[in-house]
């Protein structure tokens, strides 16, 4: 996998200090990565070319990004 989308609770990681280490790790193995950190009624599109989305939250950022 090369292209990441990492969804982010705001609320829960306000500074983005985790979803920062997540993003650092993958550009530092050549991997592409997006983040979405929005309002809870932003709507989300991850990239067409997005293969692998990772949730930073709990069960309500789940379900969310699900959708």
């Amino acid at each position: 996998m090369n292209h990441f989308f990492v969804v982010t609770n705001y609320q829960k990681d306000p500074e983005l200090e985790v979803t920062g280490h997540i993003q650092e790790y993958l550009k530092k193995h050549g991997k592409c990565c997006q983040i979405f950190a929005g309002a809870k009624r932003q709507q989300m599109e991850p990239p067409k070319d997005t293969e692998c989305i990772i949730v930073l939250g709990g069960d309500g950022t789940l379900l969310r990004a699900a959708k």
